[in-house]
């Protein structure tokens, strides 16, 4: 089989309803952990849904996409998140907590959306600031940094 098979599988099982699904979902990620390529991180980033019953499985494609290289990886999630916003905005909330928790993925983040557009620009700076709503002992000072790196006041 190849990847886009795998990548079908993924979106067929996201919803993780049942053992069967959970087992088709992880045998469809081990499959691709050989194929890291930026060419199918948009799909990937696709399969997140806010309906998926078993987060635990869920998150074995957390780990899969952290473990591309981190600028590839950072740049296929801020131009993946209109689309997955759709679908997964609690996942998109988690990716993006996991990066502001990280100082190099958060920095790395600020110097990838600088550059964005601006719709780009504001769509990740909302988000941001929902995060540092929904917790701001934990997430206020590290919005208001990431924000000030990307030129945003």
């Amino acid at each position: 089989m190849d990847v886009n098979t795998y990548i079908k599988d993924l979106q067929k099982n996201k919803l993780l309803r049942t053992q069967e699904e959970c087992e088709a979902f992880d045998n469809a990620l081990e499959k691709l952990s050989n194929y890291q390529s930026k060419e199918i991180l948009e799909d990937l980033f696709l399969v997140f849904d806010d309906s998926a019953k078993e987060e635990e499985v869920m998150f074995g494609l957390i780990h899969f996409l952290e473990d591309y290289e981190m600028n590839t990886y950072l740049n296929g999630l801020a131009k993946s998140l209109p689309k997955m916003l759709q679908n997964a905005k609690e996942w998109v909330l988690i990716l993006n907590k996991r990066i502001l928790n990280s100082e190099q993925y958060r920095n790395a983040y600020a110097e990838i959306i600088k550059v964005m557009e601006e719709q780009y620009k504001k769509l990740i700076i909302n988000l941001m600031n929902e995060i540092k709503l929904d917790n701001p002992k934990k997430f206020e000072s590290l919005v208001n940094d990431f924000i000030s790196k990307i030129g945003w006041y």
